[in-house]
């Protein structure tokens, strides 16, 4: 199953501490359950107008999501204050394929 998540987890200042607490639990996961499934990565957006930023969970990084109560979703569509919060760089390729080229020509 190719599912998403998501979260939204508050404002910049909010997430900022559910943010340390991913990245750790990541981390974790990397070193203790053999390694982190291949794409696995959790991207964020912040969206200005409802100062409001949410976590996209890749479908490799659903145990992840669930362990930090993210829901199903549609996959998310990178747009302004959109970017890779935890994973490897290979992941935007490999999710939004041909995204940051073409953000790099601008």
């Amino acid at each position: 199953m190719y599912t998403w998540h998501s979260k939204a987890v508050g404002d910049g200042v909010a997430a900022f501490q559910p943010a340390m607490q991913l990245h750790q639990a990541f981390l974790t996961m990397a070193t203790t359950s053999g390694g982190v499934p291949a794409n696995a990565a959790v991207f964020s957006h912040y969206d200005l107008h409802a100062n409001v930023v949410t976590w996209y969970f890749s479908p490799e990084a659903e145990s992840l999501g669930k362990a930090f109560g993210a829901t199903p979703c549609e996959k998310p569509t990178p747009s302004k204050g959109f970017g890779l919060l935890v994973g490897d760089a290979r992941s935007w390729e490999a999710h939004f394929p041909g995204y940051v080229a073409s953000r790099r020509r601008r």
